[in-house]
């Protein structure tokens, strides 16, 4: 029974795999649902009622999902974002995608891009004191007379990364690869 009801809730989510989100919440629905599933039967159910009391628990996931995806569709418009000119300290930009994003002239001290796409995005007088850019993706992206002190870059992708008028001392690419 549990087979069945891993194949329903698949079943629920195929139309939303698309979405970034509904991965996430496949799983934990489903975990909720063997925890249901589990209590039902401790309670006495035959599998057959637990699998039918679980399954109609369920609700209209189709409105969660459509809720999601136009949360996620205003996130997407934060692509081509223009943050230039603003104080962005301690920001968390932690796996977001920021195509074509301006970060000029910003302070954005110990801010933290691990996981981030910012491709083609430029940073020109910029302060990244000590920010993070580990495992990002910074293809074509111009660092121009930008504040480098302190910041980590790790497993990161420099295909076409420029570095223009900044001081690169202190930093370590130890294993990195440019291309």
């Amino acid at each position: 029974m549990i087979e069945k009801l891993n194949a329903h809730v698949h079943s629920i989510f195929a139309p939303y795999k698309s979405a970034k989100t509904a991965t996430e919440l496949e799983e934990e629905l489903l975990q909720n649902l063997l925890e249901k599933y589990n209590d039902h039967r401790r309670n006495g159910a035959s599998e057959q009622e637990a699998y039918k009391l679980t399954v109609d628990s369920i609700g209209e996931v189709s409105e969660l999902m459509e809720s999601l995806n136009l949360q996620y569709n205003v996130l997407e418009q934060a692509i081509n974002m223009d943050y230039s000119r603003q104080r962005l300290l301690d920001s968390d930009f932690r796996s977001v995608s920021v195509h074509d994003g301006k970060f000029n002239f910003c302070d954005l001290s110990r801010s933290d891009f691990s996981h981030s796409d910012l491709t083609n995005s430029t940073f020109k007088n910029s302060n990244l004191d000590h920010c993070i850019f580990e495992n990002a993706n910074l293809t074509g992206t111009l660092f121009k007379s930008a504040n480098l002190k302190g910041v980590t870059f790790k497993n990161s992708i420099y295909n076409k990364t420029h570095f223009k008028s900044c001081n690169l001392s202190g930093l370590i690419f130890d294993g990195e690869t440019f291309k």
